[in-house]
């Protein structure tokens, strides 16, 4: 009877878990990384040999689909997940997540235009719930909104290396160490994750802007589920077990980011300093 009571709770607990995945979508954002890299252009790539950004940004697209680890990452999520003590049953948990997914699919499926002419009644509808409060305050305690913004951090990143292999100089790089390069790219990442470097960006890659665009989305979407639903989302987003959670889900997402973002950006620095030392000394590239 202990062991059945035991499986009971841990399939119980593995439903919350995988409830709260559908919900903050952790793996769908960190699969965005690749699509990042791969994106970038000019305006937001600030070099004048703008003719250079598409095959550069293309091949950072490559290489950060190789080292962006989303199977690692979700699995070190998932054991995060799984080593929170939680007593207690969610059963409506699962039916929560399905009705939250439909009704976020649905404003997905929308074009810009369309959200712009239905911005008025959006707003209404959220002004007209008799827990206003309620979903704003679920909205500001979900993660999936800083899991877009750490989409405008590894833009940021890619667009200082982009900029530096592009109009930086390689004689520069050429002279410095391994350890030096190393130390260089730990900086990038360090700086790019501090707030006050993220407002000295324009709005299309700072985080905070994402973010808060992502919150009054999710809003939105809240205002689409029945009253019950969100007190009891609420309450389990309240609760102790869900709190922690939720930080042990955002911890690993930006410690995951920054290993991998890390490596993507040693990756292309090295190969930056290994076509220098390719070059003749007017500068020019050897024919092959």
């Amino acid at each position: 009877m202990c062991l059945a009571t035991v499986a009971g709770q841990s399939v119980a607990s593995q439903q919350t878990d995988d409830a709260l995945l559908r919900i903050e979508q952790p793996e769908q954002f960190y699969r965005q990384m690749p699509v990042v890299a791969r994106t970038l252009d000019w305006p937001l790539i600030e070099v004048r040999e703008r003719e250079a950004i598409p095959a550069l940004a293309k091949h950072g697209g490559e290489i950060a689909e190789q080292l962006y680890d989303v199977n690692k990452t979700m699995a070190q999520i998932r054991d995060g997940l799984k080593a929170v003590d939680d007593e207690v049953g969610h059963d409506r948990l699962p039916g929560i997540a399905s009705r939250l997914r439909a009704a976020d699919d649905a404003f997905a499926a929308l074009s810009f235009e369309a959200l712009q002419a239905k911005d008025l009644e959006i707003q209404a509808k959220i002004d007209g719930r008799p827990d206003k409060a309620v979903i704003a305050r679920l909205a500001q305690n979900m993660v999936a909104p800083a899991f877009g913004g750490e989409t405008l951090l590894t833009a940021q990143r890619f667009k200082w290396v982009y900029e530096a292999r592009i109009a930086g100089s390689r004689s520069e790089l050429g002279q410095l160490s391994h350890a030096e390069l190393d130390a260089g790219v730990a900086s990038i990442i360090a700086t790019t994750r501090s707030a006050e470097n993220d407002v000295q960006h324009i709005p299309l890659l700072q985080r905070s802007f994402r973010e808060t665009a992502l919150r009054m989305r999710r809003q939105a979407i809240l205002s689409e589920l029945p009253a019950q639903d969100v007190a009891d989302l609420a309450a389990f987003y309240d609760s102790a077990a869900g709190r922690a959670k939720l930080a042990v889900m955002n911890d690993v997402f930006r410690r995951r980011n920054d290993e991998d973002g890390h490596a993507v950006l040693m990756k292309l620095v090295e190969e930056a300093q290994k076509q220098q030392g390719q070059e003749t000394p007017d500068g020019t590239k050897p024919p092959r």
